[in-house]
């Protein structure tokens, strides 16, 4: 009983490990995204 409570535990600590990991590559990935964006755009307010 304990031991298959202990693996639930692990499994659930090793979702939200991959989670977490997948979530910042999405916010960077963003991020980038967004960046180039507001580049571009102050560059076409400077010409």
């Amino acid at each position: 009983m304990f031991l298959s409570y202990f693996k639930l535990l692990l499994s659930w600590f090793d979702l939200i490990i991959c989670g977490q990991e997948k979530y910042q590559k999405l916010t960077k990935i963003i991020d980038k995204q967004m960046k180039t964006r507001y580049n571009s755009e102050n560059l076409k307010t400077f010409n």
